[in-house]
């Protein structure tokens, strides 16, 4: 995975085949800044702006990312946290085994949300180490 902390319009490439035993081909998966996301928010045609995206993870990935077999374009219109949670967990004290966790708690990115799912496990263990037998 390369992040784009730096970049003004890539947040990061992923090589998403990865994942799979034996991928038939590479799957890259692009995610766009903020910035570039709000201002192609509303563009009917998505194609063009994939392709954009493409060539500017291609300049200092590799041109092959210029050129693939096929493309798919999504919005995730609210993928990105404004303001986060400033506390790991999100809780009720009228169900205290009902915990809300993610990237939105403490942060905005994956590191955020392991913290935060890490947090939730040890709050749900302490739950039920306290909790009446029987």
């Amino acid at each position: 995975m390369a992040f784009g902390n730096d970049h003004p319009h890539l947040r990061w490439v992923a090589l998403d085949s990865s994942k799979r035993p034996n991928p038939a081909s590479p799957v890259v998966v692009l995610h766009s800044s903020a910035t570039f996301a709000t201002t192609h928010l509303e563009v009917q045609d998505l194609q063009p702006v994939g392709e954009r995206l493409l060539n500017l993870a291609a300049t200092p990935l590799g041109q092959w990312l210029a050129r693939p077999a096929w493309i798919q374009v999504h919005r995730w219109r609210y993928g990105l946290v404004n303001q986060p949670l400033q506390r790991p967990t999100l809780s009720s004290p009228t169900i205290p085994n009902l915990l809300a966790c993610g990237d939105w708690c403490g942060g905005n990115g994956v590191d955020a949300a392991i913290s935060s799912g890490q947090a939730a496990a040890a709050q749900i263990g302490q739950w039920l180490k306290s909790r009446p037998r029987g």
